[in-house]
């Protein structure tokens, strides 16, 4: 055979005659299952803290939500002063009212879904959009009077909607006196839309929209673990 070491062909097989080295195949130490001794490696170690990540709980941190009330006050405290404003300008400025009543009436709906004092537009988006159908044909406050027919069908109360309403309400009424007189305010809002023109179909369904769309921006400010 040949040895592996010089190259040379020996006749002994084991011993080589030209290098004296063995020709012997080297010895194959069998497996063990005894655990080497000394410190873990740095795989083992990552995998067991891997198996511990896998058994940790997940801890979710949950907003804390002021009560009602006070939900209710800030919003009070915010709106009254645009209010306030808004009947100043329609009492000096009479022509221009309908400016202060889509401002009141959009962040009547950005605050009262930022304070949280009704929920969140994402969740009424079928009870928006048959609302502004209504209202479309017979006007704000007979819609709203479906809407209660509704709920009492539903045998569940949309306070969301009926909140935004009344706040839609108030300000509508408190400008349309302001600028126009009470009975004529009162006339306009119990006429069918269907019978109004085209100038005063709008007049009824722009603020409505604009307060709407306020509602719909509060909810940017919805946290993303609540969606």
């Amino acid at each position: 055979m040949f040895c592996k070491w010089c190259g040379m062909e020996s006749k002994d097989n084991a011993k080589c005659e030209w290098c004296g080295r063995s020709l012997a195949p080297a010895s194959v130490p069998e497996p063990t299952t005894q655990m080497p001794a000394g410190p873990p490696t740095a795989t083992s170690a990552a995998a067991v803290s891997t198996e511990r990540l896998m058994y940790k709980r997940m801890k979710v941190d949950v907003p804390q939500i002021a009560p009602f009330g006070l939900r209710f006050e800030r919003y009070l405290a915010v709106l009254s002063v645009l209010l306030a404003g808004g009947l100043l300008v329609t009492r000096y400025y009479p022509t221009l009212w309908l400016v202060p009543l889509l401002a009141l009436s959009f962040f009547s709906g950005l605050f009262l879904g930022v304070y949280r004092v009704i929920g969140y537009y994402d969740d009424e988006v079928l009870d928006v959009t048959m609302l502004l159908i209504f209202a479309a044909f017979v006007g704000p406050v007979y819609a709203t009077g479906i809407l209660l027919l509704l709920c009492l069908i539903r045998r569940s109360a949309n306070w969301s909607m009926l909140g935004l309403m009344a706040s839609f309400f108030v300000i509508r009424f408190s400008i349309g006196v302001v600028a126009h007189g009470l009975q004529d305010t009162v006339d306009y809002l119990s006429t069918f839309t269907v019978y109004l023109g085209i100038l005063q179909w709008c007049l009824q369904i722009v603020p409505l929209s604009v307060l709407f769309a306020g509602w719909m921006m509060a909810s940017f400010s919805r946290p993303l673990n609540e969606q």
